[in-house]
């Protein structure tokens, strides 16, 4: 027989694991903004003003070229890049099968990769 204790504990497991997977028990480490420039310079070939957004656990950017603003988000280090991939995939999916909301999109690189992984964090530039 199942205990309320033995639930209790299965869940609490569960919803640490999550967090845990999720990348906020680890805290924010920010990444140099003239590395996310050289990044964009030589990953996507764009250069221009960048400014660092306050965030929970990424580090965030606003890239401002060409007349247009970009967000440039990288992953915190204690996030999966299995997380950061699923996350790219539900907005691909929902960019490519409803209107009914607007949803940030993954814009690729010059080699076409979603994804840039530089350290422990994983690079990803969007149109909001």
């Amino acid at each position: 027989m199942i205990t309320n204790d033995a639930i209790k504990k299965s869940r609490l497991s569960a919803a640490l694991s999550l967090l845990d997977e999720s990348g906020l028990v680890n805290g924010k480490d920010e990444i140099s903004p003239a590395l996310v420039k050289n990044i964009l310079n030589i990953r996507y070939g764009l250069e221009g003003e960048l400014r660092r957004l306050p965030t929970e656990k990424d580090d965030s950017f606003i890239l401002t070229c060409d007349g247009g603003h970009r967000l440039v988000k990288i992953s915190s280090s204690g996030e999966s890049r299995g997380v950061v991939e699923m996350q790219s995939a539900v907005m691909e999916w929902l960019n490519n099968h409803t209107s009914a909301w607007e949803v940030q999109n993954v814009i690729t690189t010059l080699d076409g990769e979603s994804i840039v992984p530089i350290q422990t964090k994983s690079v990803r530039y969007l149109r909001y």
